[in-house]
């Protein structure tokens, strides 16, 4: 995977994360577990790859 997919990836969890908190006003910690989840998934993580690095 090369240095722009994973900028791109972390872009788009901070995108994500800001929708969560701002729009749909979901409490910090919450929003911040399913942007790192997705930011996870996009880069093609094992399911217990993200959970032992969350």
């Amino acid at each position: 995977m090369n240095d722009f997919t994973l900028l791109l990836s972390v872009i788009i969890g901070i995108a994500i994360l800001l929708v969560l908190v701002i729009y749909f006003k979901i409490q910090a910690f919450i929003s911040l577990l399913i942007a790192s989840i997705s930011v996870g998934l996009i880069v093609k993580l094992d399911g217990m790859q993200i959970i032992q690095v969350i």
